[in-house]
């Protein structure tokens, strides 16, 4: 936030059927940037589990939310869809690689997470993590 502004962080515990998109955010963890709205080809992707949680039934699953929000200018409508994007950045050169929230999402995937984000022009962003809870 280049102006300042207030990050807030929270967690919680609760059920939730994962896959699934709420309260009108951006699913961003099963697509990819090419991918027609509503598919899942993530199975067809190197390096992916065929049994993710995109795969299976969908089952309410008892998982952590972590929601970071911020007061700051917020993501343009245009650039939302991009910004887990590998080298999408909106930043002039030499300031950002656009490489970090690219490592987040596929972090989270890797736990069998998803990241939904929601954001408004001048008032700020909200990401959400959900990650499952293991039984271990």
């Amino acid at each position: 936030m280049p102006d300042g502004g207030d990050i807030t962080i929270q967690t919680k515990e609760t059920v939730a059927i994962l896959g699934v998109n709420r309260s009108g955010g951006t699913l961003l963890s099963a697509r990819r940037k090419d991918d027609p709205p509503d598919s899942d080809y993530s199975n067809l992707r190197s390096g992916y589990e065929i049994d993710s949680i995109y795969q299976v039934a969908r089952e309410p699953v008892q998982c952590v939310i972590m929601k970071i929000s911020d007061t700051g200018s917020g993501i343009q409508k245009k650039d939302i869809s991009k910004v887990f994007d590998p080298f999408f950045t909106t930043k002039p050169p030499g300031k950002g690689t656009g490489l970090g929230l690219a490592t987040c999402l596929r972090i989270v995937e890797s736990f069998k997470g998803e990241v939904h984000v929601e954001s408004q022009e001048g008032k700020g962003s909200c990401f959400q993590i959900l990650l499952p809870v293991s039984n271990a």
